[in-house]
């Protein structure tokens, strides 16, 4: 079912993987700032549940199992942020676009896919991906700004990404 695609064991797996891979290339940096921003997203959006505390759907049966609050959507923010945060790792300049393309469709459609199966509200999966652009814009920042003045220049003159390497 692509609602799991967006469970903790998925997304935490795959930034593991993701760092792992970064770490192997000697991209330390680059490793622990994609492992701070999904887990530290993750964080967030677990804070914010316990603050809101917002009731789910009252539906009968739920075809799949939840243990949290409502708002925001974990599925809806964790899979974005972790989607898109491993395609500006991994990906090279040329095929960034396509990448994050398809991050987006596949974390879009699995926030869509919690209202259709009655565990959240729609604006709890809109609440998901508000959050997720707001940490992964942080996250840019942070990086941008851990950058040596050489990598700076190229991002601030759009002439790459901070972890563009070839």
């Amino acid at each position: 079912m692509l609602t799991h695609l967006g469970s903790a064991w998925a997304t935490l797996g795959a930034t593991a993987v993701a760092a792992a891979w970064l770490l192997s290339q000697r991209q330390r940096m680059e490793a622990g700032v994609l492992a701070a921003t999904v887990v530290g997203g993750r964080l967030l959006n677990d804070g914010l549940k316990l603050l809101y505390d917002r009731p789910r759907p009252a539906f009968d049966a739920h075809p799949v199992l939840t243990s949290s609050s409502s708002f925001p959507s974990g599925h809806a923010a964790n899979t974005m942020i972790a989607f898109v945060a491993i395609a500006l790792a991994l990906t090279p300049a040329r095929h960034r676009a396509l990448a994050l393309n398809v991050a987006v469709i596949v974390a879009a459609a699995i926030g869509l896919s919690r209202p259709y199966l009655g565990v959240h509200w729609p604006s709890d999966v809109l609440g998901g991906w508000l959050l997720a652009a707001m940490v992964l814009l942080l996250s840019r920042i942070a990086q941008t700004s851990l950058c040596s003045p050489e990598e700076q220049h190229q991002v601030v003159g759009g002439h790459a990404t901070p972890i563009d390497r070839g």
